[in-house]
């Protein structure tokens, strides 16, 4: 798995390349995400286009950087999952707590929004409850 990371306001991108499965890929992106969370980046879009797999390691890792968005007050949000990766997100139900976008511009401005309406410059979306915490 490569990272690569651009950036677009407030909000950082995180291209992910390859698969995203345990070992070397999950730590990498734990680690990636961390940096930005301790260096006040908050706003975070996994951008999944060229991701050709996800194992249950990697879906357990993008729920963990979830979990830490929301501590730390920030968010994550999907960009352009592909076929397998969207079906097992939409069978672990995970697709009703992450937001999911299929292009770019909407996912920025859609964070751009809840800036807005939340008072803040940085742009955090609004967490959704866990469907099992319901």
């Amino acid at each position: 798995m490569e990272l690569s990371l651009r950036y677009a306001e407030q909000v950082v991108i995180i291209d992910i390349r390859g698969k995203i499965t345990a070992g070397n890929g999950t730590i990498t992106l734990h680690e990636q995400f961390l940096e930005l969370l301790n260096g006040d980046r908050r706003e975070i879009l996994l951008n999944l286009e060229q991701t050709t797999y996800a194992d249950s390691f990697g879906l357990a890792e993008i729920v963990a950087c979830y979990k830490r968005a929301r501590e730390r007050d920030g968010a994550i949000a999907l960009l352009c999952p592909p076929g397998r990766v969207r079906d097992l997100l939409r069978v672990t139900r995970l697709d009703e707590v992450l937001e999911i976008f299929d292009k770019e511009d909407e996912a920025l401005a859609a964070i751009d929004r809840r800036s807005r309406v939340n008072g803040i410059h940085a742009g955090v979306l609004l967490p959704r409850p866990l469907p099992f915490m319901i």
